[in-house]
């Protein structure tokens, strides 16, 4: 029952708030970057915190997280503007309701085949505008393994994860995206179908910040499916698109070879074991499990079907 629920909800939030307390909080020019970018200070951060909060305590409908932690990253995603933060929040918890598929056995071990095969991979450094880089390897999704809904499901489980980091709540990620190996047994399971999933689940309701996608041996099926997908994908993604094709040369441009692996089409010079990165090991942990089961305990109850904006 909600009301049995609500005590361990409470808890994680406590939890979350007791973290953000005794840690560091942002680097520093993730800290410079934010005031510049996002308009955060320590006074607008308190009063946007005090308003949210009162906003979500007033609201009905949700049975939602107060604690500063997970206000933050929505505050930070809509530059601390409080009704689009709040916005946010309900189409964050509305998903989950509107796509029950993508939200069962969510978390670390729903996604285990994924992240094991290297499908979906992050790497241990950020760039030099402090972002996360995030491998996507679809020519080695194992379809008979896994559906387009779980593909789905791993990317929302990996970006939450990452999203408790406050550096990346700010600095974004940056994706890299390797289209080698692609096949027709893929291409047909990329239908409209995922494209309008992907949109509502990951770009209209986490508050995680795409800061650059980069294509590599995209080819004519990207040139294609880009054509299909602009039309479902934010405008800010799609200027933010780079097909480099096979030109390593362009792509190190973008994404430093000293921050990618040496397997092709990467050809950089890091040494790191993929998939098996240190972030994937963290994942697996049972901080993840726990973390992902209660923070599933939120819910919202309403009538709306949009995922918001």
């Amino acid at each position: 029952t909600d009301a049995a629920r609500a005590p361990q909800l409470t808890a994680l939030g406590a939890c979350q708030q007791q973290q953000q307390q005794s840690a560091s909080g942002l680097s520093e020019a993730a800290r410079r970057r934010a005031e510049q970018e996002l308009g955060e200070t320590p006074e607008t951060r308190s009063a946007a915190l005090s308003a949210l909060r009162s906003a979500i305590q007033s609201d009905a409908t949700m049975r939602c997280r107060t604690d500063d932690a997970f206000l933050l990253k929505f505050l930070r995603h809509r530059k601390f503007n409080v009704d689009g933060a709040h916005k946010r929040i309900r189409a964050y918890l509305r998903v989950r309701r509107k796509f029950p598929d993508v939200f069962d056995d969510y978390g670390p071990a729903g996604v285990r085949p994924v992240l094991e095969d290297g499908v979906l991979v992050v790497l241990p450094h950020r760039d030099g505008e402090g972002r996360r880089i995030v491998l996507y390897r679809l020519g080695l999704w194992d379809c008979a393994k896994y559906s387009s809904t779980e593909l789905v499901r791993a990317t929302c489980v990996v970006m939450e994860a990452l999203l408790e980091e406050e550096d990346t709540q700010v600095c974004g990620v940056s994706v890299v995206l390797d289209m080698s190996g692609l096949a027709l047994r893929h291409i047909r399971r990329l239908d409209l179908r995922y494209f309008r999933r992907y949109r509502a689940v990951v770009h209209k309701a986490l508050p995680v910040r795409v800061c650059a996608l980069n294509v590599v041996r995209g080819g004519r099926f990207f040139n294609t499916t880009c054509r299909v997908a602009s039309a479902l994908l934010p405008s800010k993604l799609a200027d933010r698109v780079h097909n480099h094709g096979d030109d390593v040369a362009a792509l190190h441009a973008c994404v430093p070879a000293a921050l990618l692996p040496p397997e092709p089409p990467f050809h950089g010079c890091l040494a790191v074991q993929l998939p098996l990165t240190p972030f994937y090991h963290q994942l697996m942990s049972g901080h993840w499990t726990e973390w992902f089961g209660q923070n599933s305990l939120q819910c919202i109850n309403d009538d709306e079907s949009g995922s918001g904006d």
